[in-house]
Formats: C-alpha cells, structure tokens, sequence
C-alpha cells in the first residue's frame, strides 16, 4: 500500500523540506492533512499545533533552502522601535506575519514568517524607500516583534541577532 507522503508529489515546499529532513512521516502527513481540512491556519502553524515540527525548526528549514539569514534575535531598542514600526502599518505586518527589525543606512531589514509573504518584499520598499534585506524567522518570534513594535511590549534594549547558518546556532 502507498502511503500519501510517497503519492503527493506536489505537496507545499514545507512539507517536503521537513520531510527530507526526516520528521514527517506518513502517519504525520496524514494527520497533518487531516487537521487542514478542519482548520483554516496557515499550515506552518498546523504543523506546530499538531506537534509535527516546531515554529524554529520550520524557520530553519526555510532558512537553509532559501540561504536566507534565521533571525532568532532579541526585540529591537525602544528608540529604534518608534522608527520601525513607523515605516510599515500595523495592519500590514499582522497580516502578512512580517516585521521590519533594523535599518542599516538604506537598507531596512525585515523578518518573515513564510517564504509566501516575500512576495511582498517590492511594496516594503515602494511603502519605506528603503532596499529590503529579507530574514526568516519563527513565527512566534514574528508574532513577539509585532505586539513589541506596535504594542510597546518586550523591549530588551541589546542588539540584534542574526544566525546565517541555521538552527543549530539558536540552541
């Protein structure tokens, strides 16, 4: 009997990196499919609830196939943050699970979520001015910078930290 891991060959880019990587196995992927069609998450935030993988290492995963930075780093200065959150709309970044987290002369960097939300990368920086440098990062961490950039919660007041080859550096 086939299982549906072997049948799909057309399934979400996330789901083939964990599967390479070994975690999901059949009896995952089903449940996993399982669970999609009752709820209507992103998969990312299926694949956490329901145990499959946790949010750092489906950030790492997409780090390391797209050779984009992990951000795992703290919250951004209070006076930094004022500037940030000024340059994007709230609305905009709990939509679409980014976060802007430092900007470096001309360049603006931001954190995302999925690969999925890159596609926004071009209207960043027609909304800012600034050239986006784009990092991957787990979704609660995306989800802390948001409530700290717009709700004034979690100011750590150190700098930020970037890990460029992938989750082993966070633990």
């Amino acid at each position: 009997m086939t299982s549906t891991a072997e049948r799909n060959a057309t399934q979400p880019l996330i789901l083939e990196l964990l599967r390479q990587k070994g975690p999901l196995d059949a009896k995952k992927l089903d449940a996993v499919r399982h669970a999609q069609l009752k709820d209507d998450r992103l998969l990312e935030e299926i694949l956490v609830s329901t145990g499959v993988a946790s949010d750092r290492e489906i950030a790492a995963a997409y780090s390391r196939h797209l050779s984009i930075p992990l951000f795992d780093g703290p919250d951004p200065r209070e006076t930094e943050a004022r500037r940030l959150a000024s340059l994007l709309p709230e609305k905009l970044c709990r939509e679409q699970l980014i976060a802007p987290v430092a900007i470096r002369g001309e360049d603006l960097d931001v954190v995302f979520a999925t690969p999925n939300e890159m596609l926004m990368v071009d209207e960043i920086q027609l909304i800012t001015g600034l050239v986006v440098r784009a990092l991957i990062a787990p979704l609660s961490v995306v989800e802390r910078l948001i409530a700290a950039l717009y709700y004034g919660s979690g100011w750590s007041g150190q700098d930020l930290t970037i890990y460029a080859d992938g989750y082993e550096e966070m633990t």
